[in-house]
Formats: structure tokens, C-alpha cells, sequence
């Protein structure tokens, strides 16, 4: 067996199979006077096209206290950043259960957010000017992003896996450049970025039959705020108010995957809310319901109940962005909710309080693999340059499923022409470690140089001693090739 530190898979023996079991039981052989509403329906049935609303409900009142987003939870630094005279009592309204879509997971999630709320390449609304992706980006993400029509239109936006900031000259500079560009839409003569139901019948949009006219935002990015993917870093909060006070200031939406918000090792990590609870938080007042707000917060339960259950959600600043939006494609309107029947086995699960712990188990022992990884390349790598061992850093392993390791590149290194790819596939060729290469996180036609020398580290898949045996391995693939005792 193969030591594997690219896949971002729970382990086998971490899933909840009795748990998923029980509930199942428990949804189809119990009275569930649910089933007559409209908003809900038979778990055999077509779904609503949000999703079963008593599912949406439970998710709603557990995700405030989940996310430590309540009035008791919340820190005083957040309450401070803030500076909201309403805070208390905004606070104290609990999340709208119409701001919830229920989706087959976060890859769905995204693509189907990208579908509905962005326009790459023409159609009867001004298009989508540019996507922004901050990397090192989670590697598969490219794909969705492309499969939307996004090619030729992707800007990377670098993180700092240290601190979690973001090129904000870089960004900024690239938001004021590209809003001025003229747009190279013959067909667009409204200003105010919809699409008009009044579509002819062969436009790229050319659907009468949604509730609202369609939204186009003018930019879109994409990140994972929270223990990212792959970094492990976590955004701060004036960052978070930062990027949001740009996105409403050009008609950017923030696609955040808030994947391992609860997946923190320490139980009193001060985590900032996400991104959609300060747009909900502090979206500007209006005189109708028709305020959009510019975040979605992609959600799975991959991450915390098994990926197989294809079971996630969206959360949405306003209700109107969820129901009017992300719960109006074709595809949904057709077949409604994409994941009915799971989406209804884990509302079964919150039913049953079996939700908190399973994710309490998972932060235990992905807490104990993060700390086997944090002494194991302490002890094979240098940190400090104060042994012949190789140089590295670690950034992140404090939440999530992944960590950074950067080897700080030496002469030797460097006149070898040594970089992460020949590493990585010298670890293949001369012992069971897989280790993934940080050329397999830039995004796509932007190449900002994560191959020369990172690694993405899973701590998801292996135990700890397996953690402890592959580092070693790793290390010592790295410390040969330094000496020229293997080839690249």
C-alpha cells in the first residue's frame, strides 16, 4: 500500500455507516406529516427545487451555533471590527431557512453558481468580465471554472500561505482595469447587469420562464477562506471585510468553498465568521426584497459525513439570491433538488443530534494526524538550517485537511534543477509515497512558480504512523537527491 498524501479522502474507517444507517431507518419508517407540503414532499419523490424546506429549517437553526455565528458565540474583536449599533439584535435573528439551496455537493455547488449568476462570453446581458481564482487554488476548481466558459478569462490572485492575505494591488489594479473595458456585447442595452425575460428564443439565455430576470454579475472569484485548499491558511477578518467591500464596490460575486470551517483542531481557534455572514450582517438597507448581496457560502457534507452522500449547500446573504437564483436552472426546474433523497437522510441525522458527534470525532483525529505531521517534519526536515537535514517549512495543519510544505531551495537544489514535480515523482519511483506537487495548484494559464518547491499534504487519509513513516520516506527522497545518490 502506498503512502498517499495527495488524496483529500477521509479514511475508510471514519465513516459514519451506522449512523447514515439509523437514519435512513429512521426517515423512511417513522409518520412524517412533512410530506403533504409542497415545500417538502416524499424522500422518493421529485424534491422542491431549493430543497426540502424542513431540512433547510434544521440546517439553518444549526448552522449559526456551528459556525460560532450567534450572539453568544461571536467574538468581542469581531463585535469591534464591526462597529454595528444593531449587532445584538441582528445577532439574534437566526439564518433564513429561503437562504439555503440544497445541492449534490460543492462541485456542483460552484458550477451550478457559475452557471446561473455569471456570463463569460456574451449573451443578452453585459458579460461576466473576468474570473479571479486566489492561489495556490484547490487544483480541480480549474475545470469547473472552464467548463462554465471561462477560458482565456481567469486571473490567479496570490495568497500568502503565512498569513492568508491576498495580492490586494494585484486584484484591485485588475478590478479598476477590466470595469473600464468596454463590453463586446452587441446585444446588450441594459445597464443594470440582468437579463430581461423577454429573451429571443436563440439567445444564450433565451428562457422566459424564470421567476426574475436574470443576474449577471461583472466579476467573479473564487477562494476557501478557511483552512484553504490546499495551504491550510485562513483568511482574517479585515480581509474578509476588505475583499467584501470590493465586491460590492465593482459587482463581484465571492464564491467561498467554507468546506473546513468546522474542521478546526483547536476548540478555541477564533475562527472570523464567514464571508456571507458579514455581507448578511452588513448588507445596505433597501426599500424592496430585490437586494441580492454579493457571497455564496458553498457548503458539503463530503468533508464531514462522507463524500459519497453527495449532500451540500448554499447559503446565501438574501433569500432572493438562493430561491430567484441558484434554485431557478433548468436542470433543477426540471428534476428539482439534484440530492432529495440524501439531502433528507442528513436532515435526519440533525433530526437525530448525530451530526456534532461525528464532526467532534473527525476534529479529534485529524487533530492528532496534524500533530504527527508537525513533529514528523520537524524531525526529518530542518526548520531552522541548524542540521545537514533538508530545509522546509509547514504552513497550516491547524484546521481542515491540508497542509503546506515548502523546501527552502539551497545551491545544490537549485543547480540540480531539482523542483516539485521530479521530487514527486522520485518519491513514486523509490518508495511508496505519493506527495502532490504544487504545480497541480496554480490556476489555469497563470503559473506563479508553486512547482519550483511545494507540496500539498493531506492529513485526511493516513493514520499517524503512517504520517510519521511517509515524511520520513519524503525526506530522505529529498536529502538522496540532494547528493546526487538518485537521479532525477
Amino acid at each position: 500500500m502506498s503512502l498517499n498524501f495527495f488524496k483529500g479522502h477521509p479514511t475508510d474507517s471514519l465513516l459514519p455507516t451506522e449512523a447514515v444507517l439509523k437514519a435512513s431507518q429512521s426517515l423512511l419508517t417513522r409518520t412524517r406529516p412533512e410530506d403533504s407540503c409542497e415545500d417538502d414532499r416524499h424522500p422518493l419523490t421529485y424534491g422542491s427545487d431549493p430543497g426540502s424546506l424542513t431540512v433547510r429549517k434544521r440546517l439553518a437553526s444549526w448552522s449559526a451555533p456551528a459556525f460560532h455565528e450567534t450572539k453568544d458565540s461571536v467574538s468581542a474583536a469581531v463585535k469591534s471590527s464591526l462597529e454595528l449599533s444593531k449587532l445584538s439584535s441582528i445577532l439574534s435573528n437566526p439564518i433564513n431557512p429561503n437562504s439555503i439551496n440544497l445541492t449534490n455537493g460543492a462541485s456542483y455547488g460552484a458550477m451550478n453558481a457559475l452557471l446561473q449568476l455569471t456570463l463569460p462570453h456574451g449573451g443578452p446581458a453585459a458579460p461576466t468580465r473576468r474570473a479571479f481564482i486566489v492561489s495556490p487554488t484547490y487544483f480541480l476548481i480549474n475545470s469547473v471554472f472552464l467548463d462554465a466558459g471561462f477560458a482565456g478569462k481567469l486571473t490567479a490572485i496570490k495568497q500568502d500561505a503565512s498569513t492568508g492575505a491576498l495580492d490586494w494591488d494585484l486584484l484591485e489594479s485588475e478590478l479598476e482595469r477590466y470595469s473600464k473595458q468596454p463590453i463586446n456585447n452587441d446585444n446588450n442595452n441594459n445597464n443594470n447587469n440582468t437579463c430581461t425575460q423577454n429573451l429571443s428564443p436563440d439567445s444564450t439565455t433565451g428562457d422566459d420562464s424564470r421567476p426574475v430576470p436574470r443576474k449577471v454579475y461583472q466579476f467573479v472569484i473564487y477562494l476557501v477562506p478557511t483552512f484553504s485548499n490546499p495551504t491550510g491558511c485562513t483568511m482574517s477578518l479585515p480581509d474578509r471585510l476588505r475583499l467584501l467591500a470590493l465586491a460590492r464596490k465593482y459587482d463581484m460575486l465571492i464564491l467561498c468553498d467554507d468546506v473546513y470551517d468546522l474542521l478546526p483542531f483547536d476548540s478555541s481557534a477564533d475562527i472570523p465568521p464567514r464571508i456571507v455572514t458579514l455581507d448578511r450582517w452588513t448588507l445596505p438597507q433597501s426599500d424592496d426584497d430585490t437586494a441580492l448581496g454579493n457571497t455564496i457560502s458553498n457548503l458539503t457534507f463530503s468533508k464531514l459525513l462522507g463524500p459519497g452522500l453527495r449532500v451540500g449547500w448554499q447559503e446565501t446573504p438574501t433569500p432572493a439570491l438562493a430561491q430567484n437564483h441558484l434554485a431557478t436552472g433548468g436542470a433543477v426546474r426540471s428534476g428539482g433538488t439534484p440530492a432529495h433523497f440524501a439531502t433528507m437522510i442528513v436532515g435526519e441525522l440533525l433530526r437525530l443530534n448525530l451530526v456534532d458527534p461525528i464532526i467532534s470525532n473527525l476534529r479529534k483525529i485529524y487533530g492528532s494526524r496534524a500533530t504527527a505531521l508537525k513533529k514528523a517534519v520537524a524531525t526529518h526536515f530542518s526548520l531552522d538550517n541548524s542540521t545537514s537535514r533538508p530545509q522546509a517549512r509547514l504552513y497550516g495543519a491547524d484546521g481542515g485537511y491540508f497542509a503546506w510544505l515548502e523546501l527552502i531551495p539551497t545551491p545544490e537544489y537549485t543547480r540540480l534543477g531539482l523542483d516539485a514535480s521530479k521530487i514527486a515523482a522520485a518519491c513514486s519511483a523509490h518508495s511508496n509515497v505519493v506527495v502532490a506537487p504544487g504545480g497541480a495548484f496554480e490556476v489555469s494559464g497563470q503559473d506563479l512558480g508553486w512547482n519550483k518547491n511545494c507540496f500539498r499534504i493531506s492529513v485526511s487519509y493516513l493514520s499517524e504512523s503512517q504520517i510519521e513513516k511517509g515524511i520520513e520516506a519524503f525526506a530522505s527522497i529529498v536529502a538522496k537527491l540532494l547528493t546526487g545518490d538518485i537521479k532525477v
